[in-house]
């Protein structure tokens, strides 16, 4: 009786968890940030090819760059390449191929408080040239009705490379990027990484888009035409915590939304140069959305640096 109830658990946990890795036409979403730039990162499957007798998935990124370019907050757009990778599975465990060897991507047969090596021989800022991660902890994640293994990781001290977070079996990470990132073990000198956040996931068997947002909103509405009449003005351009708004008649409704379409603020303007208080907002770039009252439209991108 005891081997009976053994073998179905087995079949049980196999048949709810036999998801380890995508599928086909992967594609992931990064929104990214800086002080004086963001945009979104765009990793997709482009082809398979075969390194030391491996079947490995050909994975490209392209940056998406949305940058101020004048004092009214004009914004420009360029595509850029943002590396490749390749990556294959093997049972329980994803590897990805970087400097000539296959390195432990996630090990979601990991338990708590497991570690492995995600790269070697990479330093920065007086780190070490070993990079773990470590397993906080291990459970399951709901996507969209698919039943998920979830480990939520850490960095081993001094590592120069980290994966953090929550991530799970199908699509690796929830919340930063797909591939390690780099740390600054040095407290003395400050360091302007890239600030990673998950947008969305999509391949042939999965659709996972927790916020709901366009992930790739700016390059959707950035092309929109806009009226000339009621172009509008703002400074300061950057701002820290005011921003001077002035229009070019009559009254406005307004709303700021951040690069994606996230809403942060609305309200309404009446008078032809009104003060806005932006000191609840992060440092990034936002714009700013007006509406005159015949349903004239307009769109003012500023950042806000402290």
């Amino acid at each position: 009786m005891k081997t009976i109830f053994t073998t179905a658990f087995v079949f049980l946990t196999f048949s709810l968890f036999s998801q380890v890795w995508v599928e086909s036409n992967p594609v992931w979403h990064y929104k990214y940030s800086t002080i004086s730039e963001g945009g979104f990162i765009k990793i997709e499957q482009t082809g398979d090819t075969v390194i030391n007798g491996f079947l490995c998935q050909k994975l490209n990124g392209i940056k998406h760059r949305f940058f101020i370019t004048g004092p009214n907050g004009d914004m420009a757009h360029d595509a850029s390449d943002f590396g490749e990778w390749y990556t294959r599975a093997s049972n329980d465990t994803v590897y990805y191929w970087k400097n000539w060897q296959f390195h432990i991507l996630y090990d979601f047969s990991a338990t708590e408080g497991d570690s492995w090596l995600i790269e070697h021989g990479t330093t920065y800022f007086e780190c070490n040239d070993s990079s773990y991660t470590k397993v906080e902890s291990v459970g399951t994640v709901n996507l969209n009705g698919e039943q998920a293994i979830q480990l939520n990781l850490v960095d081993s001290i001094g590592s120069s490379l980290g994966i953090q977070g929550p991530v799970n079996s199908h699509f690796g990470a929830m919340e930063e990027f797909l591939f390690p990132t780099g740390r600054n073990c040095d407290s003395t000198i400050i360091v302007e990484w890239f600030m990673y956040d998950f947008c969305s996931f999509q391949d042939d068997s999965l659709t996972y888009n927790p916020s709901g947002e366009d992930c790739e909103y700016l390059l959707t509405h950035l092309g929109l035409a806009e009226n000339n009449d009621f172009a509008g003005t703002l400074a300061p351009n950057p701002a820290n915590d005011v921003l001077h708004v002035t229009l070019p008649k009559g009254n406005a409704a307004y709303r700021i939304t951040t690069l994606t379409g996230q809403v942060m603020e609305t309200g309404k303007l009446t008078e032809q140069t009104s003060d806005l208080n932006i000191s609840a907002l992060s440092e990034g770039m936002y714009i700013l959305q007006l509406t005159g009252q015949n349903g004239e439209t307009n769109s003012l991108r500023f950042c806000v640096s402290r």
